[in-house]
């Protein structure tokens, strides 16, 4: 694509200063070395000299909070992918073995919440 708008700028430049028997010549040339249709190509020669604005696009809003970060560097470390969708099958086998904040107290045993087995079920 670089190259194709580098040929139709330096045929651009040549098509403005030269005579009609000269410019057909220049509409065949870049016809055949783009492989666009002749009409498109005739239209698209004067904007080839036209600078264009560029504007910044809007950056992207984060898909996760600061508090998730941490913990998703490390699954996308273990899987050396930062992909959501690699991830997201992974996740059943990453999360059982993944260190908690707090340590073993706030994992959730099988007879019920953390909470529950500290104080006691009698």
């Amino acid at each position: 694509m670089v190259q194709q708008q580098a040929v139709s700028k330096k045929k651009a430049i040549a098509f403005q200063s030269a005579v009609r028997t000269g410019k057909f010549r220049i509409l065949d040339e870049l016809v055949d070395l783009t492989g666009q249709h002749r009409g498109y190509a005739k239209a698209a020669l004067p904007e080839a000299l036209v600078l264009k604005m560029v504007r910044p696009r809007p950056g992207r809003t984060p898909v996760y909070g600061p508090d998730l970060l941490p913990a998703l560097i490390k699954c996308w470390a273990v899987l050396r992918t930062p992909a959501g969708r690699l991830v997201s099958p992974m996740l059943p086998v990453l999360v059982p073995v993944a260190p908690r904040p707090g340590g073993d107290s706030h994992r959730r045993h099988p007879g019920g919440s953390a909470d529950a087995q500290e104080l006691g079920d009698d």
